[in-house]
């Protein structure tokens, strides 16, 4: 069904309660017969709006409007305090939400003082104006004694909203929990001496009213917001009760007199208890917030992966499970409620002990540091450490979060001595294909040298031998000539390919004039060859380079020139070789076709780059740079850059 059929008797329901509240209101009315001191019917209002809602104002305007029309009060002049009764608790509920963002469980201090301020002390200002007016223009009271009226007014609606309104917000949001039996008996003694030392208090001889505020502290301190305001309510009923039939401390003057001394004290009682209730339910707040907190740290510390440890005044007060696998620890002890350098190695403590002073004194993270811990078995522990500062009870601390790297550091140790190896490998690889260049070229000098010496010398003897034979075949039969003839052609092609293989194997021109010349040599011999135009400079000192070099710049030349010949195409080759500022420089530059050097480095097209790795080879050896610039139909440059002196 419906909830909305339900609200004309919701209406009629706020109707009744606010009409019964304010005739017991109009037992203290004294100073005029709807104008009471003490006017429970404000707390009503105010806390109905804040329970239900605004929407139940009606309820608010109809008992006023019945209250002041059954007590004598023209319809005109109840219907406009009904409409100022109305507006003060819309005005309060109003303040309170959007002014003050109110809590109706009135748990925290600043709820407390909003209510108070804006509820207790603005929003009775609506009423109490709009009522005495109403009054006075109906001629029911005298302009003179509207100012006193409205002070009158004004109290008693503010007693309603600090007595009643707490009472009930505080009792609409009591935890529906079961007291345990020790909790039900102090309560019930709390009741019992507050109901027996306030009756005492009222009897003759009076004047230590104020020794109640004991009990009502205590029902604060306590039983929070709902024993202080019940409390307050408890005395406030007795004390007003007494006053009006003229009993108590507050009697001896008028009955208005009375009753605005009694509002003073309730006003203190009320307000002390609440404001002493709510900064009691705060600290249980926030200490429970920071036992919750602690918990939840606790435990996301405990199963955390990496290896944490809190410290605290100077000792370690927090390890989790990992701190105490790293720290090769069985229990908790070992490592907990020692100093905290304990663990650090004796070469770090000085560093450490700077960080943690540096943490505090900014309360920044110490950043990322290696060191070493000291296992509780003495093992030494190569760790990093990040330091974070942190508050555990109001103290300052330190977290830090630790990483073993001793297995890092073990392979990091083992990559250096590999790379250290391969290092020595290397160096040795390179000096054993030095080695193995230099014994190429001797052997190829010594290739050479027998060529000559030796097959070319028997060979010339060959020849004149022949020679010899044809003279004097001459002189006798023709017919023997032709063979002689063709023997000695044969002899000196043969002698010519010698001499051509003598050359190609280890020229004797860049033993006998070095390498400018070996370089003029060998490119007009490749130039006529290959029918390129190749033209050559050279700057380079008097004084003969070391045979190395000279060896090295030669080769690198010679397999440039024979790579353009069989493969680019090209019309046009320079080669320029230049000694200066310590370097000697080397270019090989054709027109010819180029072609793509990754592809060739890479070794993805057929021929590979054997030769291109042969060249780099001789330039590193000596210590220099090697490279190729080239690109599908631009032609080729090859440069080399050795150093005059040895790496």
């Amino acid at each position: 069904m419906s909830p909305r059929p339900w609200y004309p008797a919701k209406i009629g329901a706020v109707a009744a309660v606010y009409f019964s509240a304010a005739k017991l209101g109009l037992l203290a009315a004294v100073a005029q017969k709807v104008v009471s001191s003490a006017w429970p019917p404000t707390g009503v209002a105010l806390a109905t709006l804040l329970l239900l809602g605004v929407r139940f104002w009606p309820g608010i305007a109809l008992g006023a409007f019945l209250l002041n029309w059954t007590s004598g009060v023209p319809a005109a002049a109840a219907a406009g305090i009904a409409a100022g009764n109305t507006l003060e608790a819309v005005t309060a509920v109003l303040l309170l939400r959007r002014v003050a963002d109110f809590q109706p469980s009135l748990a925290g201090l600043r709820d407390v003082l909003a209510l108070v301020t804006l509820a207790a002390l603005v929003s009775p200002l609506v009423s109490a104006t709009i009522g005495v007016l109403s009054l006075w223009t109906s001629g029911m009271i005298e302009r003179a004694a509207t100012g006193h009226l409205w002070f009158v007014w004004w109290s008693g609606d503010a007693m309603g909203d600090l007595l009643i309104a707490p009472l009930l917000l505080a009792w609409a949001h009591a935890p529906r929990t079961r007291w345990p039996p020790a909790r039900v008996a102090e309560a019930g003694v709390l009741l019992v001496s507050l109901l027996g030392l306030t009756a005492a208090l009222l009897r003759p001889p009076t004047g230590d009213e104020y020794a109640i505020f004991p009990l009502i502290i205590w029902a604060a301190l306590r039983f929070g917001v709902l024993g202080s305001a019940t409390a307050s309510g408890i005395v406030a009923a007795l004390t007003i009760w007494s006053t009006v039939h003229g009993q108590g401390s507050f009697v001896g003057s008028t009955p208005t007199h009375d009753l605005l001394l009694l509002q003073m004290y309730l006003a203190l009682l009320s307000v002390t208890g609440l404001v002493l209730a709510a900064m009691t339910t705060e600290r249980r707040q926030a200490e429970q917030a920071a036992r919750e907190s602690e918990q939840r740290y606790r435990t996301l510390l405990e199963n955390a992966p990496e290896a944490i440890l809190v410290h605290q005044d100077g000792r370690w007060i927090i390890a989790n499970r990992a701190a105490l696998k790293l720290l090769h620890a069985a229990r908790v002890e070992q490592i907990v409620g020692r100093a905290t350098l304990d663990i650090v190695h004796p070469d770090y403590r000085a560093v450490v002990r700077e960080r943690i002073e540096r943490e505090f004194a900014t309360g920044e993270p110490a950043p990322l540091l290696e060191q070493q811990f000291v296992a509780v078995d003495g093992t030494v522990l190569d760790v990093e450490v990040v330091g974070i500062p942190i508050t555990l009870a109001g103290r300052q601390g330190g977290q830090i979060i630790v990483r073993d790297i001793t297995e890092r550091r073990q392979a990091e140790q083992a990559v250096r001595e590999r790379e250290a190896e391969v290092r020595r490998s290397r160096e040795r690889l390179e000096a054993l294909s030095q080695r193995l260049l230099k014994v190429q070229e001797n052997e190829r000098r010594l290739i050479a040298r027998e060529l000559h010496d030796q097959i070319g010398q028997a060979l010339t003897a060959v020849k004149l031998n022949l020679e010899s034979l044809r003279s004097g075949a001459r002189g006798g039969r023709g017919a023997k000539a032709f063979p002689l003839d063709e023997s000695v052609a044969i002899v000196e092609q043969l002698m010519e390919a010698v001499r051509s293989m003598s050359l190609e194997l280890r020229p004797s021109v860049l033993d006998d004039l070095g390498l400018a010349a070996a370089l003029r040599w060998y490119a007009d011999r490749q130039g006529r060859r290959a029918g390129l135009a190749v033209r050559v400079r050279t700057q380079l000192p008097t004084e003969r380079l070391a045979s190395d070099l000279e060896t090295a710049c030669f080769r690198v030349a010679q397999e440039a020139i024979t790579n353009v010949a069989r493969h680019a195409g090209a019309k046009r080759v320079e080669v320029d070789a230049r000694a200066e500022d310590g370097t000697l420089d080397l270019t090989v530059r054709d027109d010819g076709s180029g072609f793509d050097v990754a592809a060739v480095r890479g070794g993805t097209m057929a021929e590979g780059s054997i030769g291109l790795d042969g060249m780099e080879e001789r330039v590193r050896l000596l210590g220099g740079d090697f490279g190729i610039d080239s690109q599908p139909g631009t032609g080729t440059t090859v440069w080399a850059r050795f150093p005059l002196t040895e790496p």
